[in-house]
């Protein structure tokens, strides 16, 4: 049974090595085709936060809007030293994807501690970057 197990694993590493290394194709398909990429739908990293509080508001508070200003969104930025630091949302207008490490909403007991009142209601999106 040993000997199964460990065939098995070696020949699953060494699939995945190939794959990595683009020496075998990959099972796994992309789920964005290239051809459907139209410059007209690209948002930035503030857009997709407003929106993200909008319909997270539609869905938790029975359709009701939040009353905040563009821009003036809450955002929970952790740097690299773990550091949380209140932003708002037009600090992230000009972030590139690839600097994002994690993205995360939260609409917990911990959200109302890290945003107050706003953290209660809508809930809490935090982003960390990657250094």
């Amino acid at each position: 049974m040993k000997k199964i197990f460990l065939i098995t694993s070696i020949f699953s590493f060494s699939c995945m090595f190939a794959q990595e290394k683009k020496l075998l194709p990959s099972s796994i398909k992309m789920l964005i085709d290239e051809s459907n990429i139209k410059k007209e739908n690209i948002i930035d990293l503030q857009t997709y936060i407003e929106e993200y509080y909008i319909n997270a508001s539609k869905y938790f508070n029975k359709g009701a809007l939040p009353i905040v200003e563009k821009g003036e969104y809450s955002v929970l930025l952790i740097d690299e030293k773990d550091n949380k630091i209140i932003k708002k949302s037009s600090d992230f207008k000009n972030i590139d994807p690839s600097k994002i490490k994690e993205f995360t909403y939260e609409k917990s007991a911990k959200a109302e501690y890290l945003g107050g009142y706003f953290g209660a209601n809508f809930g809490v999106i935090s982003i960390k970057l990657r250094k």
